[in-house]
C-alpha cells in the first residue's frame, strides 16, 4: 500500500510517500481503508521527535474510512461500515490502517468521511469542555477565543445548540464572519483594539486597578502596567500615555 513514511525525525521533508507492507487486523482490531486522515499538532511532535516514538513509522492518529476486514473477537462492526477514530496511535497517513475496535465510532450517513476525519479529536475536546469541564446551558455566556479555528467553530456551534450566548474573538474581519456563521452572537476583533481581558487598566493616581494580564496598550494619562504573573498586582507605568491609544513599557 502507499503511505507517508517516516524513517528519521525532522521537518516535513522527512515524510516519504512510498510503498509499505499493508497491516493485518489482529484480535480485537479492524482493518480500515482510509478515506481521509486528520492532521494534528501531535503528528508534528511525533515527526520532529518532541514525543519520541519508535521509527520507522506511518504517522497519523486520526482518520475515517470503511471497514475492510475484522479481527477475531470484534463485535458490532461489519465489513463496509463507515467509521472514524482518534486513538492517539499512528498509521492513518496511509491507504489502510489497523485500529482497535473499541476506538472506532460509526459515521452517520449524513456526514462525509473527510468531515468525520477532521472532527474527531477537536470534536471530543469541544464535547468535554462544554459537557464535563463546564456543562453549558441556556442563559450561560461562553467566551470562545480563536473562534474561527476548528475548535472555536465547534465550540460556538455546541454553545448555541445548548442555548448559551456565545462571544467569539478573532483577528480579522473574514474570521469574524466565519465565527458569526457558526452561531457567535457577538465577535471581538482583537486586532482592532484591546479586549476587556487584555487592557492595561487606566485609573486615577489614588486608585489601584484590578489585576490583569500585561498589555502593551493604555488609555489615558494616568496609566497602570500589569504583569502577566498570576495574581500579580498592577503598578503605575514608568511612562505617561500620550493622547489616544499609546504603547506603555
Amino acid at each position: 500500500m502507499q503511505a507517508a513514511y517516516v524513517t528519521r525525525t525532522g521537518g516535513p521533508e522527512v515524510l516519504e510517500y512510498t510503498e509499505v507492507e499493508a497491516p493485518v487486523a489482529g484480535p480485537g482490531q479492524v482493518l480500515v481503508k482510509v478515506a481521509a486522515a486528520g492532521v494534528n499538532f501531535i503528528d508534528i511532535y511525533l515527526r520532529t521527535g518532541v514525543y519520541p516514538r519508535p521509527l520507522p513509522a506511518v504517522p497519523g492518529g486520526e482518520g475515517a474510512g470503511t471497514v475492510e476486514a475484522i479481527g477475531a473477537g470484534v463485535e458490532g462492526l461489519a465489513v463496509g461500515d463507515r467509521v472514524a477514530w482518534a486513538d492517539g496511535n499512528v498509521g492513518s497517513y496511509a491507504e489502510y490502517d489497523v485500529v482497535f475496535a473499541d476506538r472506532l465510532v460509526h459515521v452517520p450517513d449524513g456526514v462525509d468521511l473527510e468531515t468525520a476525519a477532521a472532527s474527531m479529536l477537536q470534536g471530543m475536546t469541544a464535547h468535554y469542555l462544554t459537557n464535563s469541564t463546564w456543562p453549558l446551558k441556556a442563559g450561560d455566556t461562553a467566551l470562545v477565543h480563536a473562534a474561527a479555528g476548528g475548535m472555536g467553530l465547534l465550540l460556538s456551534q455546541i454553545g448555541k445548540a445548548k442555548g448559551a450566548r456565545v462571544i467569539g474573538t478573532t483577528s480579522t474581519a473574514a474570521k469574524a464572519a466565519l465565527a458569526r456563521e457558526a452561531g457567535a452572537d457577538a465577535v471581538i476583533n482583537y486586532a482592532e483594539g484591546p479586549t476587556a481581558a487584555a487592557w492595561t487598566w487606566s485609573t486615577t493616581a489614588s486608585a489601584r486597578p484590578p489585576s490583569t494580564p500585561h498589555s502593551p496598550r493604555c488609555a489615558r494619562a494616568a496609566c497602570w502596567r500589569c504583569t502577566a504573573a498570576p495574581r500579580a498586582r498592577c503598578r503605575p507605568s514608568t511612562r505617561r500615555c500620550s493622547t489616544g491609544w499609546a504603547r506603555s513599557s
